[in-house]
């Protein structure tokens, strides 16, 4: 995971030639799978989201470890791509269970991105 304030990108890589992130590395190449979303409350966003003609691809789902929850829900938008909808606010970890902090001699220095402003998908043509 890269972070600096509160943008985060998990790079993700298969392992072997199995497995959800192998399948879609195998059928689009390398690229974005899931554009996430940090919001308050996770549960009313995909309810509001599904009432308004979103697609549930994972229904709202409480995931925990000793430093609190989070809840994680996702939408469908085009192709294989889909929107992770996180609600952190009860959770104290370094991003989500499951993750642990790395240390690194490394020192980065700040490239003073503060926010995302926008995302481009590109979808093919229909034929």
């Amino acid at each position: 995971m890269l972070q600096q304030d509160k943008l985060r990108f998990v790079l993700t890589s298969p392992l072997s030639g199995e497995g959800p992130i192998a399948d879609h590395v195998r059928s689009h190449g390398d690229g974005v799978r899931d554009i996430a979303f940090w919001v308050d409350d996770a549960r009313a966003a995909h309810a509001s989201a599904v009432q308004r003609g979103a697609r549930s691809v994972q229904e709202p789902t409480r995931l925990e470890d000793a430093r609190g929850e989070v809840v994680v829900a996702a939408i469908a938008t085009y192709g294989d791509t889909i929107h992770s909808i996180i609600e952190r606010r009860n959770y104290s970890g370094v991003f989500l269970p499951g993750f642990e902090p790395a240390s690194s001699s490394f020192k980065a220095r700040s490239t003073g991105l503060k926010y995302v402003d926008h995302c481009v998908g590109n979808v093919e043509l229909a034929r």
